[in-house]
């Protein structure tokens, strides 16, 4: 107790004295580094992590490159003398600004304002000449218009005749006793047929009306065939063996349906709504066809089966050379097509050249001046600083009337056989124009390749959607027509809406949203 007594009346004194206990050592300064990696047996040493990051030096070596470092008391005890450069009670108040600094201010807000009103300027000029373009384009389409008429009305006759040997090979004198139809009649109709103007209308009118069959009988026609066609469709294209055995045992048992064999064309065979929508209908057709001349003619179900096979051969000829006419890129190539297809006279054969000859070059001479126009954009707004707007301004742009956009169905990026075509004779058109220009234009041009999606949808989704979209496409362009470093390809997502027209629907909104543009680009 007395020691006690004593230690604390000698503390007091030292108090008093101002000169206290010195101080213990200071419990928050950090340990070195070396210290701390010691203590933590969980990390791994400083030394080996710097192994596999060869940016970081060794942390022994951080620790000694930091020795001059006063510890943290210290440093704070140096922050705490410094004085305040600035007043506490002015942290609110506005600092007046500089003449220098409200001239820079005035300068950059004109400059913006003379930058949006240049870009104005430019939009209005580039409408204009869009428009001027459009009509210089609806020239060339009218052209091709004519034709196409010209190449319709030639097939057809080709179609005609060759049908007309087929009546006379295989039908002529067979017609039943009490047939309803004339030979005549029965001959129109397969014309018809193979010309592709054979209606359903028109079939059941005959069936009901001619030959007495009632309408419930005619559409339960109708609709086995419709199945008949999606089922030889979904054998076809389908590759998964289970698949199609089920399929077989369903339908002999007459509990498949016609929504299940679409849906299967759909997810397994990559074929559009309508693409199967098409095929149903020829369905449809053929069966009714084929019940027609059973009521008719003395013909077997294999024979009618021939006749209609042929029937529908000369109409697959007829479509193949419309669609292989309108792709040719040269007069030579229409040539070789319509002499090797045969059935056509040599004065036929000369009228659809010399057209395909003379749009071709109305056609050349459009793309030309275009492509010219859209360098000189390019070229104009590289030197004002204006060529990095996200979207595409599609009043303005004449992308799309060189290379028409590619669509899609709902879902997907795949490119239907059509669409396949047309970016194919779209560029194939262009390569003259470009190898005309190949010292201006080569290794400055590029072509950006840009998926897009409508607006349903989350927008990670779409992204993910978009970019498939332009996937698919440049890999048919780099397979014919371009090199890697002159194609780019880009994901806009739903970001890049085209604008709607007045009393357009959504659904059709959408779908124009639905696809891929092809943009010029300067390098």
């Amino acid at each position: 107790m007395q020691t006690r007594t004593l230690l604390l009346i000698i503390a007091t004194t030292f108090l008093l004295a101002g000169c206290p206990p010195e101080p213990s050592p200071p419990k928050e300064e950090a340990p070195p580094v070396q210290e701390t990696a010691a203590a933590e047996e969980a990390t791994p040493p400083a030394q080996e992590v710097a192994a596999t990051e060869e940016a970081t030096p060794p942390a022994q070596e951080v620790a000694a490159t930091e020795e001059a470092t006063p510890p943290v008391q210290e440093v704070a005890a140096t922050e705490e003398a410094a004085p305040l450069d600035f007043d506490l009670d002015d942290l609110e108040a506005v600092r007046e600004l500089t003449d220098a600094e409200r001239k820079e201010d005035a300068d950059w807000i004109t400059s913006h304002a003379d930058r949006m009103e240049l870009i104005e300027q430019l939009t209005t000029e580039d409408v204009k000449e869009r428009e001027e373009v459009v009509e210089a384009k609806a020239k060339v389409d009218t052209a091709k218009a004519e034709l196409d008429e010209a190449v319709e009305q030639i097939l057809k006759k080709r179609a005609e005749r060759k049908v007309k040997k087929l009546f006379e090979e295989k039908i002529a004198g067979k017609l039943k006793k009490d047939s309803k139809l004339t030979e005549q009649e029965l001959k129109e109709l397969l014309v018809k047929a193979a010309q592709g103007e054979l209606t359903k209308e028109e079939l059941k009118e005959v069936l009901t009306k001619k030959l007495g069959l009632s309408e419930e009988e005619v559409e339960e026609i109708a609709a086995e065939g419709r199945k008949q066609a999606l089922l030889e469709k979904a054998l076809e294209v389908i590759t998964d063996e289970k698949l199609k055995k089920k399929l077989l045992e369903k339908f002999a048992k007459g509990e498949l349906t016609e929504e299940e064999l679409k849906k299967v064309l759909m997810e397994q065979g990559g074929l559009t709504e309508e693409e199967v929508e098409e095929i149903a209908r020829q369905g449809e057709e053929k069966a009714l066809l084929a019940k027609v001349l059973k009521e008719t003619t003395t013909l077997t179900d294999e024979e009618i089966k021939e006749v209609l096979a042929e029937v529908q051969q000369i109409k697959q000829e007829t479509e193949e050379l419309r669609k292989q006419i309108a792709a040719a890129t040269s007069a030579e190539e229409v040539q070789k097509l319509l002499e090797a297809a045969g059935g056509l006279t040599a004065e036929e054969i000369a009228t659809i050249v010399k057209q395909k000859e003379e749009v071709l070059a109305l056609e050349q001479n459009f793309l030309e001046e275009t492509l010219a126009k859209i360098f000189s954009r390019l070229k104009r707004n590289r030197e004002l600083g204006i060529d990095d707007a996200f979207c595409t301004n599609q009043k303005a742009a004449l992308d799309n009337l060189l290379v028409r956009p590619s669509y899609f169905a709902t879902d997907s990026s795949v490119i239907a056989e059509e669409t396949r075509t047309r970016i194919d004779y779209d560029f194939g058109v262009l390569e003259a124009p470009l190898d005309e220009y190949l010292d201006e234009y080569l290794g400055v041009l590029l072509v950006q390749i840009e998926g897009n999606a409508d607006i349903r949808g989350t927008n990670a989704y779409n992204k993910a959607l978009t970019e498939r979209r332009w996937t698919v496409p440049i890999r048919l362009l780099r397979s014919k027509y371009f090199s890697k470093r002159d194609l780019r390809g880009l994901s806009r997502g739903e970001e890049c809406q085209l604008l709607g027209i007045t009393g357009e629907v959504s659904k059709t909104w959408w779908k124009r949203n639905r696809r891929t543009d092809y943009i010029f680009k300067l390098r």
